[in-house]
């Protein structure tokens, strides 16, 4: 556990997946964050191949439906914000479920706060003081998507890629030079967030080129890129840049998650079966679901 002596350590519930299903385990997650107890970090890998769907994404604008349909995959909508990704097999999932005292403190995560911000940012303020502004109180964090995205950038850094130049850009990306290196999205509620994050690991160019159009509206640092001008590959950015023997597959860059994770928090490991069994009995409200959505439909 990085962080002062007399900071209380934070459990959180370790849930190691393998082969869940992208709406499986956006299921599971949505459960965690509107009815869960507990805090959890949730690792996720071999997932089949699937579109997913912002909650708000529109299909015409981002899916090439003719190869969709050609390759059989499902189309998932998530109960999050944020874009449009393919994933597959070789995706790396990482989900923070919690309440918000999760990320209130640098030192229950394990982060050095007087550690340099991980986002270059012209502002004279950082997100995160943003988001305490808005709070009312001055100096107090708010858990806002602003400083989520911080923590967790710096999160990132620190414990899954520290010898890459990995960093937020323009306060809502994971970036890596001038690549993105994550797709991600978020829930907050009073009491507790949702921040799930896809990492792509030996990219299929193919099959993302072929399913997914060049997005009409872009972060002004995409700059019309293609796909594979913009995305890219942590996989071959760890091959480029490492000085020594590192395990880039996806399985090896899960076993970093699952180290990262036992360095800052009090970790208890459990199933995804024990992840469900924290549901049992609970009610509440499903928004995940896997799109119907026909040729003749749209």
């Amino acid at each position: 556990m990085v962080g002062p002596q007399n900071a209380a350590p934070l459990l959180v519930r370790l849930v190691r997946s393998k082969g869940l299903s992208v709406l499986e385990m956006l299921r599971l997650e949505e459960g965690l964050f509107r009815a869960g107890k507990h805090n959890y970090l949730h690792i996720n890998t071999g997932a089949a191949p699937c579109m997913v769907l912002g909650r708000s994404s529109k299909h015409k604008e981002h899916l090439n439906f003719d190869a969709i349909a050609d390759r059989k995959l499902p189309i998932v909508r998530r109960f999050t914000g944020g874009g449009v990704v393919y994933t597959d097999e070789s995706t790396l999932f990482c989900s923070f479920v919690g309440s918000h005292d999760m990320f209130m403190r640098a030192d229950n995560i394990g982060i050095d706060s007087t550690s340099q911000r991980v986002m270059p940012c012209s502002q004279n303020t950082s997100l995160a003081q943003a988001d305490s502004v808005r709070s009312g109180v001055a100096g107090t964090p708010r858990m806002g998507p602003r400083f989520l995205m911080e923590m967790t950038a710096k999160w990132y850094k620190q414990h899954f890629l520290p010898e890459l130049d990995f960093h937020l850009r323009d306060g809502q990306d994971y970036a890596v030079g001038d690549l993105k290196v994550g797709g991600n999205a978020q829930s907050i509620n009073t009491g507790r967030f949702c921040h799930h994050t896809s990492f792509p690991i030996n990219i299929d160019w193919q099959a993302l080129n072929k399913t997914l159009k060049q997005p009409a509206k872009q972060p002004e640092w995409r700059k019309h890129r293609t796909h594979k001008e913009f995305i890219g590959d942590i996989s071959a950015l760890l091959r480029q840049t490492s000085w020594q023997t590192v395990d880039t597959s996806v399985e090896g860059l899960a076993a970093r998650l699952v180290s990262g994770a036992k360095e800052s928090f009090m970790c208890e490991e459990i199933s995804t079966e024990q992840a469900w069994q924290d549901l049992k009995d609970c009610k509440y409200r499903q928004v995940s679901i896997q799109e119907e959505v026909g040729l003749d439909s749209i």
